[in-house]
């Protein structure tokens, strides 16, 4: 695997406590990657939709996003673990 790759999946693992060998730490990858790639989408959405999201002030737009990711590696990891865990 890529170097960079090995260092987001160790973050990730630290966040969910899904060892670094396991499949579905690849799943908290899209969870990180989604924000950023929506981002590059709304590039090339219709000019009303492009619009209101870059009038949304970034701040609550950076919180929305960190509020999905937590959301996503929580129910990933709580999904793995079979039982009620909270992202660290």
């Amino acid at each position: 695997m890529a170097p960079k790759i090995e260092i987001v999946l160790r973050i990730l693992a630290a966040i969910t406590g899904i060892a670094t060998d396991d499949p579905a730490l690849l799943c908290c990858c899209i969870n990180v990657v989604a924000p950023f790639a929506m981002q590059i989408v709304t590039r090339e959405a219709p000019l009303p939709v492009r619009r209101t999201i870059e009038q949304m002030p970034r701040d609550e737009l950076s919180r929305h996003f960190r509020r999905f990711v937590h959301a996503g590696l929580q129910a990933i990891a709580c999904d793995h673990a079979g039982k009620s865990a909270r992202v660290r």
